[in-house]
């Protein structure tokens, strides 16, 4: 049974919860990422030495359960593959990733798409990819923007069992694929890791050795607001949180409103995780939602048609996202409110559709049911 413990720091309550006292004595987590709706929490861990999936969910209380393994997505693991640096979609659909294979090209990003309520198995994003260590993808919820780190050469070790990195970004362009990744241009001496995108893109946490504030040459965790397109502010500390150890692989509940964030700590004897929050900084806006429940089905006869959508900026067309539904005909989306958007259905032997969702004016979470036959 895990126990927890509170800190007081700067006013500010911590919890730190120890996972050396989990099931599993051996179990060292390696990275943890959090659903918008706050109900999943999914991280990935080595357990004596073998590296896995594994997912918890709130219950009544709202408390986090026991962890279970996800058996789709570790029965595509080959054994000596090392998976960590989950990043859940802001939809929940999609899973992405860092493995490294073993197979001599390192650290590669990774995603799997859930349908029929199971893990698919995992495809490379190769435009991303190279023989660089690629890790830490993070992604806004419009999916325009993904967020990673990629190793710079030379290597320059600046901190305990870490490396330099720098961050880089990707943009979908107007068809919907992926442009050539460029470097996040921040005010940092370009040594960051572990980036986690907020899911209006306006706000970006990482972690940094090399920054001012500090001088310990360990991962503290820091954050960073674009004042406009492609210029960022100066980035600030998030000091209740940053310790003595490594502090890594951020992970933000946006309806608790809390950040929270891995502990390394190595001895001579072992490394430990601790999973440690904060309450989210006052001055970080929190963006709403709409989520679309939805059904293709036949006019007459309501058999499920499986279709692919693809949601557009309605008056841009600019493509946002392709999905397919599941094979009951139903889909979930989660569309960021403040845009007017566009859905395209499309299913081979029948008619294309189209609808029209107009959220510029709405500022609230809204749960939206809606049929298309």
């Amino acid at each position: 049974m895990q126990r927890s413990f509170f800190y007081k720091i700067v006013g500010v309550i911590v919890l730190v919860v120890s996972l050396t006292m989990s099931l599993y004595a051996q179990e060292l987590k390696t990275g943890i990422t959090i659903s918008y709706d706050a109900k999943l929490m999914v991280y990935t861990c080595d357990i004596n030495g073998k590296s896995l999936f594994y997912q918890s969910a709130k219950n009544v209380m709202w408390q986090w359960d026991k962890g279970v393994p996800i058996s789709t997505l570790n029965n595509y693991l080959d054994s000596a593959a090392v998976v960590k640096d989950p990043f859940l979609s802001y939809d929940g659909l999609t899973l992405y990733f860092t493995m490294d294979k073993r197979d001599g090209n390192g650290y590669n990003i990774y995603y799997s798409h859930l349908k029929n309520k199971e893990w698919q198995e995992p495809l490379p994003l190769t435009i991303a990819n190279t023989t660089e260590d690629e890790e830490s993808p993070s992604l806004t919820a419009d999916n325009k923007y993904l967020y990673f780190t990629r190793k710079p050469i030379p290597v320059k070790a600046i901190a305990d069992d870490e490396t330099c990195r720098t961050l880089y970004r990707m943009e979908h362009d107007i068809d919907g694929k992926w442009k050539e990744p460029e470097v996040l241009k921040i005010s940092s001496d370009g040594c960051e890791a572990y980036p986690v995108i907020s899911p209006d893109g306006k706000t970006l946490f990482f972690s940094s050795s090399k920054l001012p504030q500090r001088r310990k040459r360990k991962f503290d965790i820091y954050y960073v607001k674009e004042l406009s397109a492609g210029v960022w502010g100066m980035p600030q500390l998030l000091d209740t949180l940053s310790t003595e150890a490594n502090d890594i692989s951020v992970a933000v509940d946006f309806q608790t409103k809390k950040v929270h964030a891995l502990q390394i700590e190595q001895s001579r004897k072992e490394t430990t995780s601790k999973q440690a929050w904060i309450n989210l900084p006052t001055d970080i806006s929190i963006p709403t939602f709409t989520t679309l429940s939805s059904k293709v089905t036949e006019l007459n006869t309501n058999v499920p048609i499986q279709a692919t959508i693809t949601i557009r900026d309605a008056y841009t067309s600019n493509v946002i996202n392709i999905i397919e539904n599941e094979q009951d005909g139903g889909f979930k989306l989660m569309l960021i409110n403040g845009v007017d958007y566009k859905l395209d259905y499309y299913a081979p032997l029948y008619s294309r559709y189209s609808r029209n969702y107009l959220l510029s004016k709405t500022n609230s979470n809204y749960l939206l049911n809606d049929s298309i036959n």
